[in-house]
């Protein structure tokens, strides 16, 4: 990925690149993905930052959730904290109810459902959600 269209040698060097850059960089450089929010560079840094913010994602225990040849759930939990994660592994969408209700925390497709209070879901195609559960749910 190029950091700049408009630099020269699309930002990585002030002289000549020993390999071609494409002409047409729009929207496809890390300036612009620092401005667009539905980025991938967005998503992974909230995707960071969430990981970050606790062990839970990387320690809390493991428990595969209901699942089919689409959809694919599992749940980390802590003594302090649950969390669900549901993937849409399908090109179609999906709604998926969930055990408990719970607060949306991120979404791949990083649209208006962070913050929203949720018992079922509906996945865009490929989209994976991340669900704090409601401590009086469970």
């Amino acid at each position: 990925m190029q950091w700049a269209a408009n630099a020269s040698a699309a930002g990585f060097r002030t002289g000549k690149p020993w390999l071609p850059i494409p002409n047409n960089l729009a929207g496809e450089t890390v300036s612009d993905e620092l401005t667009d929010h539905s980025s991938d560079l967005n998503l992974y840094r909230a995707l960071f930052a969430l990981r970050s913010e606790g062990d839970i994602l990387r320690a809390g225990d493991y428990e595969t959730g209901e699942s089919n040849k689409d959809i694919f759930s599992y749940k980390r939990s802590s003594a302090i904290d649950n969390l669900q994660v549901i993937l849409n592994f399908s090109d179609q969408s999906h709604d998926y109810a969930l055990e408990y209700s719970g607060t949306v925390l991120l979404s791949s497709e990083m649209t208006n459902k962070d913050n929203l209070k949720v018992s079922t879901v509906t996945l865009e195609p490929y989209e994976g959600i991340i669900v704090r559960i409601d401590k009086e749910s469970y």
